[in-house]
Formats: structure tokens, sequence, C-alpha cells
């Protein structure tokens, strides 16, 4: 089986053919769009592995965009003991779901 490290902002992810994960929210994807994903820095399978110096030429991972998301409510709480200081907040972080349609060396 094929596998590839990728870079997609900033984040590097171990990916493969069929796999499905989460990455920060990429905000110009509609559902269903492909997006190819040049920064390829490793390809491996039982053959053998291939290494870029940085990237790896000529190597294209393609992924389907299945949804766009937002996660659970992260609550921040700040806290001074002294001060009586607290400060509540939260935020959902939005994410993007892809799935691994295709890897090329």
């Amino acid at each position: 089986m094929l596998q590839a490290v990728v870079k997609i902002q900033g984040h590097q992810y171990l990916v493969s053919g069929g796999k499905r994960f989460q990455v920060s929210k990429l905000s110009k994807l509609e559902k269903d769009q492909t997006v190819e994903l040049k920064d390829v820095f490793l390809v491996f399978d039982d053959k053998g592995i291939t290494l870029g110096e940085p990237r790896v030429e000529k190597a294209v991972v393609k992924a389907k965009v299945m949804r766009q998301l937002r996660a659970r409510k992260l609550i921040v709480f700040k806290y001074g003991p002294k001060d009586r200081f607290r400060k509540k907040r939260g935020f959902r972080p939005e994410y993007t779901e892809l799935e691994i349609t295709e890897i090329k060396v």
C-alpha cells in the first residue's frame, strides 16, 4: 500500500489511499471538490522509500473534500488567584475533512 507524508497548512500528515482525516479549515473549498497536495516529503510502500530534498519531485496526492465542520466547544479559562481575576472564553475550531483518493509518484 502506497503511503506519503504531506504538508498541509504547516502541519505534516501521514496519508494513504482511502484514508479520511481532518485538517484546519481550508476556506475556499466546497464539498466534493478535489484538491491536489504538492508538498510531498516522503513516499513509501513495500518496495522502497522515496525521500524528498525537501520535496519529492512530480509527486502529487489528490484528496476529496468530504465536509466542512466545527468541533465541540473548547473552554479557555484564565485565573489569577491573588488578583481575583477570572476570564472564561470558549471557541469552536473549524475543520475540513479530506479523503485521499490517489497518490502519484
